[in-house]
């Protein structure tokens, strides 16, 4: 990837959609929407039965109080579970129903996850129903694994992907990077300095920083360089990028 133009705007992206509504609900994604965010992020799984799910835990027990896993359910099965978080109820929606609630409305980042017990291609999937949609350039994608992002771009040039830098990863090193088949990173808080950032520029990635919810924190970032928020209240993160470019 290298891009030559001027130097985008920073985008916002609201985590799992956002905090106002169950991660990764339609309720969710719609406080995103609310909010004029660039993207919502979501979680994409595949059920037993092979259908993408928007959802990020293999084990719903955090959000269900049960001890299922999405792996041993159909998507059917998925769909009648009661999510329970921070005082908001929900329910884990299909990709197909979260592309066709966003559409005209927000552009989805797309986090591609593996829970390890796939009988299906995950990435051929996922995509191929984002194509189905006319989405497949509007989107964005994501994974922690270095070989699904570098899979996306090979097969899915059109595509725009990204890899996911855990904090403990260390010291980055942008020409590493720079060579790997990716077109943008995500890094953990810890990675922010402007040692990295001064290497992802140089070598002309963006680079968006998760999960920002301090507005302190936000405008430091900004102020650093950084090309997007990952935010669970992007309302926040897109008041401060208006702040900082002078959008009013």
């Amino acid at each position: 990837f290298a891009y030559t133009g001027p130097w985008p705007a920073p985008i916002v992206v609201g985590h799992r959609g956002s905090a106002y509504g169950v991660e990764n609900t339609l309720e969710a994604v719609q406080g995103a929407i609310d909010a004029g965010a660039d993207y919502a992020e979501v979680d994409v799984l595949l059920s037993a039965d092979g259908v993408p799910m928007v959802v990020h835990d293999s084990n719903l027990r955090r959000l269900t109080g049960s001890n299922v896993n999405v792996y041993d359910l159909t998507a059917l099965q998925l769909q009648q579970l009661t999510l329970m978080q921070n005082g908001y109820t929900g329910h884990i929606p299909t990709l197909e129903e979260v592309l066709e609630y966003c559409r005209g409305k927000i552009r989805l980042a797309v986090e591609i996850k593996l829970h390890g017990r796939e009988k299906e291609d995950l990435v051929a999937l996922t995509m191929e129903t984002i194509a189905q949609h006319g989405a497949l350039e509007e989107c964005i994608f994501i994974s922690l694994d270095y070989d699904m992002v570098a899979d996306i771009n090979a097969r899915y040039p059109e595509a725009n992907a990204g890899y996911c830098v855990y904090g403990n990863v260390g010291s980055l090193n942008a020409r590493v990077l720079d060579s790997m088949a990716i077109d943008f990173v995500v890094v953990e808080e810890a990675m922010v300095n402007r040692r990295n950032l001064a290497g992802f520029r140089d070598a002309w990635l963006p680079v968006y920083v998760w999960t920002v919810n301090d507005l302190a924190k936000m405008q430091r970032y900004l102020e650093m360089g950084v090309s997007g928020l990952v935010t669970d209240y992007p309302d926040l993160g897109v008041e401060k990028v208006k702040e900082s470019t002078g959008a009013y």
